[in-house]
């Protein structure tokens, strides 16, 4: 098998399952390739990016103008050639989620700290102004687990205390059998990408499996509330996954927009 089929092979692997949202995918690109302030990637280079993915010309363009639209992204030209770069909202969501998506290691708040508390809002109000630290717990209305000091909040119930293991309707609760069954798909396909990488990747075919990598990656975490991996239990396998992406992303090493550059 030569190093342009293995490619092809792992990128398979990660285009596997759900079919991808092009603007998503393509503000993933940008989050890991582009996201400086003085970052642009050209059209000939997202046309490339994203056609080995199977997104069709017709696709990016759409997808390009609702970015546009919604504010995440510019442009400007520079004789024949178009570049697209994230606008300063662009940015700001981008950088924002980058620590939890690139973290090698559990950098939760809540996994530096055991100081937990609980909030209960009384019947049919609205939920108090949360900060990053504190979420819903699932299936209860008005309540809310939080980390650090306790907020001053009227007309709430509140009660601290030290956590200790998570109960088994907690982790079901925020991890159920789709969440656990789509982490160890994800397992699988990157212990697979592992094995198909050659030694040898140019810069375009790496930024293609960094961006899937890292789409697949930023999907799952979307899914449930920023915690500590072991609040989730040993049968949702983001630890590992954490471990393989981390792992993969060094394989392949950063790509720049000075590498791609010369596709214009």
């Amino acid at each position: 098998m030569n190093d342009h089929t293995q490619i092809q092979d792992a990128i398979q692997v990660l285009s596997t399952g759900e079919s991808l949202r092009v603007w998503s995918f393509i503000v993933t690109l940008f989050g890991d390739l582009a996201r400086g302030r003085h970052d642009a990637l050209s059209g000939a280079a997202l046309s490339q990016l994203t056609s080995r993915v199977g997104i069709k010309p017709a696709s990016m363009r759409v997808a390009l103008h609702r970015l546009r639209k919604d504010g995440w992204i510019d442009s400007r030209r520079e004789g024949r050639a178009g570049w697209y770069f994230l606008t300063e909202h662009g940015r700001t969501e981008s950088i924002s989620f980058s620590q939890r998506v690139y973290a090698p290691a559990d950098t939760s708040p809540l996994a530096q700290d055991k100081a937990w508390h609980i909030i209960i809002c009384a019947p049919n109000s609205a939920p108090p102004t949360k900060t990053a630290a504190m979420f819903r717990v699932p299936g209860q209305t008005g309540v809310f687990f939080g980390i650090g000091p306790m907020p001053d909040l009227p007309e709430t119930l509140s009660v601290s205390g030290q956590i200790g293991p998570t109960p088994s309707w907690l982790r079901h609760a925020l991890a159920g059998p789709e969440l656990q069954r789509d982490y160890q798909i994800f397992e699988t396909q990157l212990a697979e990408v592992t094995a198909l990488l050659p030694s040898n990747i140019d810069a375009l075919d790496r930024a293609v499996l960094r961006g899937l990598i890292v789409h697949s990656w930023r999907r799952l975490l979307l899914r449930h509330p920023d915690l500590p991996d072991g609040v989730f239990g040993s049968e949702c396998r983001i630890g590992p996954c954490r471990s393989n992406v981390t792992a993969l992303l060094a394989r392949l090493g950063t790509v720049t927009p000075d590498d791609l550059a010369r596709i214009a």
